[in-house]
């Protein structure tokens, strides 16, 4: 398996994560709890992202300055 495998991986459990998060969070008869975790997949899915995201400006930035 290659890294650009994993990278679609992760930008599926990105996509995916945030759908549900943003899905279970709006339930009308959605609890306190359920509440708790929706906010918890969605903030760990913005977490995913960023640190994919930010991982690939350094790369490029290490690159650049070799």
């Amino acid at each position: 398996m290659n890294m650009k495998f994993f990278r679609r991986f992760q930008k599926t459990a990105i996509a995916v994560g945030m759908i549900y998060g943003v899905w279970l969070g709006g339930q009308d008869e959605a609890s306190t709890v359920m509440g708790v975790s929706a906010i918890v997949i969605v903030a760990l899915s913005a977490t995913v992202a960023l640190s994919m995201f930010a991982g690939k400006e350094q790369n490029q930035s290490e690159k650049k300055q070799a």
